[in-house]
């Protein structure tokens, strides 16, 4: 119970911060465009809203895998009555944990978009289909597994990419194309290049010494690897061309030039 909690805290931190921050924040422009009939604004802002979310979370749970065991020790392990087998087992949690960091921000978009269209029962409906399936699916891997408790979080991943899958369906039919090709390119770009930076934070990690007593030196490799990990993703994205990351840069780059126009 300790191990799956700690893994479930772990993953939801950057759930919190980037799926449901932005969700919330473009809920309302979404119900407001629809509600005046001006479909096509509704689509965009939709497309671009799930698209900067996700190239948030797609990097951070490349990240979670590969550096699953150091994230937990840093943020977990502060006493010596500590038990290091929960600082293994969680990690493992956590990594099958981490396909629901993308697969959840896309739900938690998903719904706000069928709430902005005064659609609350489809969210509903494939939500309660879903706790279903996870649950059916938790028996046959405790039953017939040696998974344990991990496969509790593979189930939940399972479900809730399922549950993404069928929204985004039945959205995309109800609003007659949310423009999945784009989506689709979108994705193959992010993963791309957040499969590079893995490998990359992966080797780095590797002549790093995340066993360390000290807690200071913990939390200085596991900056330094988040930094590293995050300036190659976004090399590699605005290189792509990825709109959203284009933005992103274009925006941090005029307020910095106008901060050093102030001073």
């Amino acid at each position: 119970v300790t191990a799956f909690n700690m893994a479930d805290t772990t993953w939801q931190m950057p759930y919190g911060i980037f799926a449901q921050g932005i969700g919330i924040a473009i809920l309302p422009t979404l119900s407001a465009k629809y509600a005046v009939g001006d479909v096509k604004d509704y689509k965009d802002i939709l497309n671009k809203g799930l698209k900067s979310i996700l190239l948030l979370s797609i990097p951070s749970a490349a990240g979670l895998v590969v550096l699953s065991e150091p994230v937990i020790r840093t943020i977990f392990q502060w006493s010596k009555g500590f038990y290091p087998e929960y600082v293994t087992l969680a990690s493992r949690i956590l990594v099958f944990f981490s396909v629901a960091l993308i697969t959840q921000s896309i739900v938690a978009t998903m719904s706000r978009a069928f709430y902005a269209v005064n659609d609350t029962k489809s969210p509903l409906y494939v939500g309660a289909g879903t706790i279903l399936m996870n649950l059916a699916i938790c028996y046959l891997f405790y039953r017939y597994t040696s998974l344990g408790v991990e496969g509790m979080a593979l189930a939940y991943s399972i479900t809730s990419t399922i549950n993404a899958f069928i929204l985004i369906f039945i959205l995309n039919k109800k609003v007659d194309s949310i423009n999945l090709k784009s989506f689709c390119v979108f994705l193959l770009k992010t993963f791309l290049a957040s499969g590079v930076m893995g490998l990359a934070v992966f080797l780095l990690s590797n002549v790093m010494d995340f066993n360390t007593a000290s807690k200071f030196l913990q939390v200085l490799y596991l900056i330094a690897a988040i930094s590293v990990g995050t300036l190659i993703y976004f090399a590699i994205v605005l290189v792509l061309k990825v709109d959203e990351a284009v933005y992103m840069y274009e925006t941090i780059r005029l307020r910095v030039k106008k901060l050093m126009k102030k001073n």
